[in-house]
């Protein structure tokens, strides 16, 4: 084989091992942005060892046979590298995940719009659920009602209070564990957002642990 056909079959080689880290690494950064909405940040939690370690894989896997191409005392360098890079990865997805940045920095820039709107439902005060079908900065409210005097905005339909997911401004805030029960949340799990909001999300999806 010639020089310039080992050149070709290299760089034929190349655009097909770069494509696959493109696609996998545009998977991934659409993965993050989907981050801010509740549902999929704590299905997240479930899912991480799963979708992202997948990506990472398949990245390590694309960059180890480009880079080990070359023979010699180089190969191990070179294996290393990708392998380090994969590393670093799944760190940072990790934190990104475990720590819900994503969802945090969307809601505060949502924040005034969701004070905006629940002040409206406020000072309706209906206690049972009004379809509002509002854009709300980042986020699309689907209905809001007060219950002992929170405003309760969530942000799907479903039917099944296992999969209830959406914001929650309580007033004066609480330094104390929430009892759902209280607000027609039972199976909810809370996490604080700011001084008043929190995030109620299905309990049973964000502590699953293994595939059922």
């Amino acid at each position: 084989m010639s020089i310039r056909d080992t050149r070709i079959q290299r760089g034929l080689i190349a655009i097909g091992l770069w494509c696959i880290v493109g696609l996998f690494l545009s998977w991934f950064f659409d993965d993050l942005s989907k981050l801010r909405f509740p549902k999929v940040a704590f299905l997240a939690l479930f899912y991480f060892g799963y979708e992202f370690k997948a990506i990472a894989i398949a990245v390590t896997g694309a960059l180890a046979v480009w880079f080990s191409l070359p023979k010699g005392w180089r190969l191990l360098i070179r294996v290393v590298l990708p392998v380090m890079m994969s590393a670093g990865f799944l760190i940072y997805a990790d934190d990104v995940v475990r720590h819900f940045r994503p969802l945090n920095a969307a809601f505060r820039e949502s924040e005034t719009d969701l004070n905006q709107l629940a002040d409206q439902v406020l000072a309706a005060n209906q206690s049972a659920a009004v379809l509002l079908d509002a854009p709300t900065g980042h986020y699309h409210v689907v209905t809001g009602h007060v219950a002992n005097g929170a405003v309760i905005l969530r942000l799907d339909d479903s039917d099944s209070p296992h999969d209830y997911y959406g914001f929650i401004r309580i007033p004066g805030g609480t330094t104390e564990p929430i009892d759902g029960a209280g607000y027609g949340l039972p199976w909810s799990g809370f996490r604080q957002l700011s001084d008043n909001w929190f995030v109620f999300f299905s309990y049973y999806w964000a502590t699953k642990d293994g595939w059922s």
